[in-house]
């Protein structure tokens, strides 16, 4: 017998982080950890090469790019109008930067808690 589990998606309130934010962004909370993992390939494009003090802005930018696409991945799994591109991601982390610098991080730490917790937890009927 084979089980195929399907994608399971869980709504994120925007809310959670205040009270005034209506959307409910949609997460991908099961991922398979091939995707997970790539998350570490994305990460070594910042790290520091050998003479470098700090690193350059074509990796920085990149790196921003791949991040904004894999968070988009997980975001993007749900109901149609709920998906959002790398490119809207970006737009909406520009936006939001100057009035709330602490939305971004909060997002994907929350993200990343949601999909932790799903991994986590056992599963009740």
């Amino acid at each position: 017998m084979k089980i195929t589990f399907p994608k399971i998606v869980r709504p994120l309130p925007l809310s959670e982080y205040m009270a005034e934010l209506t959307p409910v962004m949609q997460v991908w909370v099961n991922p398979p950890r091939e995707f997970l993992d790539s998350f570490g390939e994305i990460s070594e494009i910042i790290k520091l090469k050998k003479g470098e003090k700090i690193v350059p802005v074509e990796r920085l930018t990149e790196y921003k790019g791949r991040v904004y696409a894999w968070v988009s991945e997980l975001l993007s799994q749900g109901e149609p109008d709920s998906k959002i591109s790398a490119d809207e991601l970006k737009l909406m982390v520009d936006e939001t930067t100057s009035t709330d610098p602490q939305f971004w991080g909060w997002l994907q730490a929350r993200i990343i808690a949601m999909i932790k917790d799903h991994r986590t937890t056992i599963k009740n009927a």
